[in-house]
C-alpha cells in the first residue's frame, strides 16, 4: 500500500509539472518584461537596435549616408532612427563600414533621421521617409561653409557669405540678431531655408529681409517671415526666394537671422542656400580690366566743382541730354542748341563724391565676371589686393593716375561705362528708395552714371 500511494503522488507531481510548463509555453508571447536600459520594444517609445550587417536582411529597411554625391562613413558613432508615423515606436541601426545603416521588422510608414551629426557637418531631419514599398533611403550630409565675421549690423560687420551651400549661425543672447549676405553672380531663383529638426520642435527660427547693396540697405527690413519651411507646433522652419534678373544681378541678398527657443543657450541654427533647387559651382572668374583710352592728367581748378544734376538742376534732375561725347574723347557740357562746350565733364573717384567713395575697401570693385580694381585704384589696388598680375601692372596707367586735386578726372566712354555698370550693381537707384535717391537725385535707366559727376564752372 505504501508503494502503491508513492506512485500515485509521484504521478499527480508529474501530471502538474506537465501542466504548468505547457501554459508557460503557450501564455509566454505577452509583453517582455521592462528592460532597465531602456530598450525595450514593449515600452514607451520602444526602441529596437538593428539585427547588424551579417543578418537576414532580407526586407530590411535601409539609410545610406551621402556627401558631395559620394557614400559618407562616419569615423564617430552615428545612427539611423526610423520613427512610425504616430510616434509610438523608434527603431535605430548604427552605420556601418559602408556608410549603411540596416534594420528589420518594420511594416508601414517612418520618418528617418539621425542620432547625431559628424562634426562640421548638417543635414535636413524633416524630408526623408521611408515605406514597405520604398524601404531604401538616402541623407544627404552638407559640409558647413565657413563665415567671417560676428553679423552685429547691416555693413561693416555683416557676414558675407560667398558660396551656395549650408552655414550655421551660434546664438548666444536670447534677443540676438545676425546679419548676413549674399551676392548672386547668376540670375536665377534663390532660396535660404532653415533645417531645425521640426519633431525636435525646441528651437524656432525667424528671419527679416533687407535686400540692398553693400553701400545702402533700408533702414527696417521690407519682409519679415516665420515660417515657409518645414513646421510643427512650435518651431517653423523659415523659407524665402527671391528671383535676380540679369539686371539685379548686383543687388546682395541681406537679412537678419532671430529665434526663439526652449532650450538653453546657446542655439545653432542652420540653413541652406541654393540657386535653382541646387549648389552648382559658383566659382567665378574676372577679367581686370585696363584703361583703353588715352588718357591723361585732369587740370587744377581754383574753383569748387559743381555737382552735375544736384547742385545745378531743381529736383536733382540727372539729364542726359546736357551731355555729349567729344572729339577729344571725353564728355563734354553741351549749350541750350546742343552744340559742344569746353566745359568738360569731371566723375570724382579717389576723393568721396555725392554718392560713394570708391576707395574705400569695403566698395566691390568686382561685377558682371570684370575686376575694375585696377581700372579705378590704379597698381596700389592690386598690390593691396595682393593680385597674382600686380607686378606687370607697375608701369601702367590707370583713372586713378590722371585726376587732379579734387580727386576727378575726365570722363571718356569706358569710364561712363562703368559708372553706369556700379550704379546698377549697387542699386543706387530702386524705385525711389535707392541711396542716390534719398541723397536727392532723380534719373532716367539710362543716366544713373551722372550721379558721381560734375563740372567746373
Amino acid at each position: 500500500m505504501k508503494k502503491l500511494l508513492t506512485i500515485l503522488v509521484c504521478a499527480v507531481l508529474t501530471l502538474i509539472l506537465s501542466i504548468g510548463v505547457t501554459g508557460c509555453k503557450n501564455g509566454g508571447e505577452g509583453k517582455l518584461p521592462p528592460n532597465p536600459d531602456g530598450d525595450n520594444p514593449g515600452g514607451e517609445n520602444p526602441v529596437d537596435p538593428s539585427p547588424g550587417p551579417d543578418e537576414n536582411t532580407e526586407g530590411a529597411f535601409t539609410a545610406t549616408l551621402i556627401c558631395e554625391g559620394e557614400t559618407f562613413v562616419p569615423q564617430s558613432e552615428i545612427s539611423a532612427l526610423w520613427t512610425s508615423d504616430d510616434g509610438s515606436s523608434i527603431s535605430k541601426a548604427e552605420f556601418n563600414s559602408d556608410g549603411v545603416a540596416t534594420v528589420n521588422g518594420l511594416d508601414g510608414d517612418y520618418s528617418v533621421t539621425l542620432s547625431a551629426l559628424p562634426e562640421g557637418y548638417t543635414y535636413n531631419p524633416n524630408i526623408y521617409t521611408v515605406s514597405n514599398e520604398n524601404r531604401d533611403v538616402k541623407i544627404e550630409l552638407y559640409k558647413i561653409l565657413p563665415t567671417v565675421g560676428k553679423g552685429t549690423d547691416k555693413y561693416k560687420n555683416i557676414i558675407t557669405l560667398s558660396r551656395l551651400g549650408a552655414y550655421r549661425l551660434t546664438f548666444t543672447k536670447a534677443d540676438q540678431q545676425i546679419f548676413c549676405q549674399y551676392k548672386p553672380s547668376k540670375n536665377g531663383v534663390y532660396t535660404i531655408e532653415s533645417v531645425m529638426d521640426v519633431n525636435a520642435n525646441e528651437v524656432n527660427p525667424r528671419i527679416d529681409i533687407y535686400m540692398g547693396t553693400d553701400a545702402w540697405k533700408p533702414e527696417k527690413p521690407t519682409r519679415s517671415i516665420d515660417g515657409g519651411g518645414a513646421s510643427s507646433v512650435y518651431t517653423k522652419n523659415f523659407k524665402y526666394q527671391v528671383t535676380m534678373s540679369d539686371s539685379e544681378k548686383g543687388a546682395v541678398y541681406a537679412f537678419a537671422v532671430k529665434f526663439d527657443s526652449r532650450v538653453e543657450l546657446p542655439v545653432y541654427i542652420d540653413f541652406i542656400i541654393t540657386r535653382n533647387g541646387s549648389f552648382e559651382n559658383q566659382t567665378t572668374s574676372y577679367e581686370l580690366v585696363v584703361p583703353q583710352a588715352s588718357l591723361r592728367k585732369a587740370p587744377d581748378y581754383n574753383r569748387r566743382l559743381t555737382y552735375f544734376g544736384l547742385d545745378d538742376t531743381p529736383n536733382g534732375v540727372l539729364d542726359g541730354n546736357r551731355v555729349k561725347i567729344a572729339e577729344d574723347g571725353y564728355y563734354h557740357l553741351v549749350d541750350e542748341s546742343g552744340n559742344v562746350t569746353d566745359r568738360i565733364l569731371y566723375a570724382q573717384i579717389t576723393q568721396p563724391n555725392k554718392v560713394v567713395n570708391f576707395q574705400e575697401p569695403l566698395v566691390a570693385m568686382k561685377f558682371n565676371n570684370k575686376d575694375y580694381t585696377f581700372f579705378i585704384r590704379g597698381y596700389g589696388g592690386l598690390e593691396a589686393a595682393k593680385h597674382p598680375l600686380r607686378d606687370a601692372f607697375k608701369d601702367e596707367i590707370s583713372y586713378y593716375d590722371c585726376v587732379n586735386k579734387d580727386g576727378a578726372c575726365a570722363v571718356t566712354e569706358e569710364l561712363k561705362e562703368f559708372l553706369q555698370e556700379f550704379c546698377l550693381k549697387n542699386m543706387y537707384f530702386y524705385d525711389g528708395m535707392g541711396w542716390a535717391e534719398n541723397l536727392g537725385y532723380n534719373s532716367t535707366d539710362k543716366n544713373m552714371w551722372l550721379c558721381f559727376c560734375g563740372y567746373y564752372k
